[in-house]
């Protein structure tokens, strides 16, 4: 009769553990381990995140941040002051077109259940950029000190489309600066959507599909995509609607990322529905 034996010899664990790390750094081609790691995250927030969302909508037949009738679910511990109707969204279908739509989201699905988020009670009353606190209003994100938002109609999609923003924030103004680089959002768009290399060698998917990229706030420029941008200068300097800077944008760039290696910060956009 053999010996029994009892867990996994060393030279079998160190083989499981090279076999991961392989398989980490191949999951996101390119990038280091690290790196990889912390795209992961993303990803897995995106998913969590667009699931309590999806959940929500379910459940109540209302979007969170959107919920005209919160107030009556949740009378106490939604907002700070004594108002408890400014837990409500205006049930209008897109979050975000009254800002504070964006930090109720969270807090709706917080009290709900449906996603611990530990974000704070809501203060009605404080203007929006010194609303905006990564970790506090707003989930924070374990990447280059971001933080995700919430808004619907955006210029990249259809106007039923919710979509959450993965962005770098300056307390002292209203700006929503990207904290990822082309590199890191093609290789998210590669794994989870559709970015692909084309047979040109352009890398694609940047403005198709679920997972989108574009430049910084406020004019979303198309530094992270390719093409002319003269077209679009002109569009956003003879105050074109942003409906048309987009359509423009995509007819110029082809949903093609700019410069795979550049480093300048580009906005991650994720649609939820």
């Amino acid at each position: 009769m053999g010996t029994k034996r009892n867990g996994f010899t060393l030279i079998e664990i160190v083989i499981v553990v090279m076999a991961i790390g392989f398989m980490l750094a191949g999951a996101l081609v390119g990038l280091s381990v690290r790196e990889a790691a912390e795209l992961n995250s993303v990803i897995n927030d995106y998913s969590v995140y667009k699931s309590a969302y999806n959940n929500f909508t379910n459940h109540y037949n209302e979007l969170p941040g959107d919920f005209k009738a919160a107030s009556s679910v949740w009378p106490s511990n939604c907002v700070s002051n004594s108002n408890p109707s400014d837990c409500n969204g205006n049930g209008n279908g897109i979050i975000g077109d009254n800002v504070n739509e964006r930090f109720l989201f969270w807090k709706h699905l917080d009290l709900a259940g449906m996603l611990s988020t530990d974000i704070a009670i809501f203060d009605p009353a404080a203007p929006y950029h010194k609303s905006l606190k990564i970790g506090t209003s707003v989930p924070a994100s374990k990447i280059n000190g971001g933080g995700y938002i919430v808004f619907g109609q955006s210029s990249y999609w259809p106007d039923n489309i919710n979509v959450m923003l993965l962005f770098g924030h300056d307390p002292a103004t209203t700006e929503m600066p990207g904290n990822l680089s082309v590199k890191q959002i093609f290789a998210i768009d590669q794994k989870t959507d559709d970015g692909a290399i084309d047979d040109k060698g352009n890398f694609i998917g940047a403005m198709t599909g679920n997972i989108r990229a574009t430049g910084e706030a406020p004019n979303f420029t198309m530094s992270c995509l390719a093409g002319d941008t003269k077209g679009l200068t002109a569009a956003i300097n003879n105050g074109a609607e942003t409906k048309a800077k987009a359509k423009l944008v995509k007819e110029i760039a082809g949903g093609i990322y700019y410069n795979i290696q550049s480093t300048k910060p580009c906005l991650l956009f994720m649609a939820l529905n």
